[in-house]
């Protein structure tokens, strides 16, 4: 049963956020940070503390990329609508997931592409993305491992082959991996920054962001990686209309990336997330939602056959509580909805037991 009554009782997971409190040493980190931040402009790349911090970062993790190739962004929805915009022309065609995160298609749409579509889904969505390009030779491919809202995933051989046919035929691959922390396993965690240095490398963009690793939302920050050449041309292009992101998260946001702590705070967040993740499965089945798949930090369900048959609902109901989830329609599947149960365990206990 479906219900669209606003109730004071309401339980939303339909945002995606990670919603969970922050250790002590990080919200310390931030205030220390901020005292000691410039207060004046800072550079329109990225202050060179923050872009050394993520290349470090990325380096740990077996990614070799210096810092004149990572421009500093307000969140990873900036760096996509930039990378969008730098490469587009109307009536360039741009293949897309569906389904998936509806900016993509308010930006092409926009801008004049022509859309089409790949399912992330599918078991052989390397084939089809490969069997897309040489078919219809796009101008842009955009790449969403884990996918949003599917948590669908790929693994780095896939990924791989996917860039090998684009760079074939010149397409821009665009790979949003802002949820690669939460890969279900170290091969499905794929990503393009291995062949950011490549001699293609121009048609290649990687985008990241402290809001879904660490739920930082309010710091707005993001990570535009690419060759260098790209990077100047964005630099200028946003020194046009913004002359720096905040000093301020950017100091912050060095010092976390930075800390020691990181890595151990990152996997017991992921750890966190899956726990919620498989509870919340579990109770959707219990309720007779048939659940199609979880991942990323979504968990991907369909509305019971009533609810499908009448105009789906933004409420669910789990054990009496009405649940907000974000409707499939928004990704292009309406006859799915997408849950986001990040969220503090008694939140998740007042649904879940």
């Amino acid at each position: 049963m479906a219900t669209d009554i606003s109730r004071t009782d309401l339980v939303d997971l339909s945002i995606g956020e990670i919603q969970l409190d922050h250790p002590n040493w990080i919200k310390e980190l931030i205030l220390t940070s901020m005292k000691e931040a410039p207060l004046g402009y800072v550079d329109s790349q990225g202050m060179k503390s923050l872009r050394s911090a993520y290349a470090s970062y990325l380096f740990k993790a077996g990614n070799s990329i210096n810092e004149e190739q990572i421009l500093i962004t307000s969140g990873a929805k900036e760096a996509l609508w930039m990378a969008f915009l730098i490469s587009l022309q109307p009536k360039d065609t741009i293949l897309l997931p569906k389904p998936g995160w509806s900016p993509y298609y308010m930006w092409a749409q926009a801008l004049g592409a022509v859309i089409r579509t790949y399912d992330p889904r599918d078991k052989n969505v390397a084939d089809v993305i490969i069997n897309e390009i040489s078919s219809y030779q796009p101008s842009v491919l955009v790449v969403n491992f884990p996918n949003n809202p599917t948590g669908a995933e790929i693994s780095q051989m896939e990924l791989n082959r996917i860039v090998d046919s684009a760079q074939d035929y010149q397409v821009k691959v665009i790979s949003d991996e802002v949820y690669r922390v939460f890969a279900s396993t170290k091969e499905s965690a794929a990503t393009i920054l291995g062949r950011i240095n490549s001699s293609q490398s121009q048609n290649l963009i990687h985008v990241d962001s402290m809001t879904k690793m660490l739920g930082l939302g309010g710091l707005r920050i993001g990570f535009f990686v690419s060759d260098e050449s790209t990077i100047e041309k964005i630099r200028n292009f946003r020194a046009s209309y913004a002359s720096c992101v905040s000093s301020l998260a950017q100091c912050a946001s060095a010092s976390i990336l930075e800390d020691e702590r990181l890595i151990n705070h990152i996997q017991a967040l992921v750890r966190v997330t899956k726990q919620n993740l498989k509870s919340t499965v579990d109770q959707l089945l219990k309720h007779q939602y048939p659940v199609e798949s979880s991942g990323a930090v979504y968990v991907w369900a369909k509305y019971q056959d009533s609810e499908a048959k009448a105009a789906p609902s933004k409420h669910i109901i789990i054990n009496g509580r009405h649940v907000k989830a974000a409707l499939g329609s928004i990704f292009g599947a309406p006859e799915y909805f997408r849950l986001c149960p990040v969220r503090p365990q008694y939140l998740l206990n007042s649904i879940l037991f």
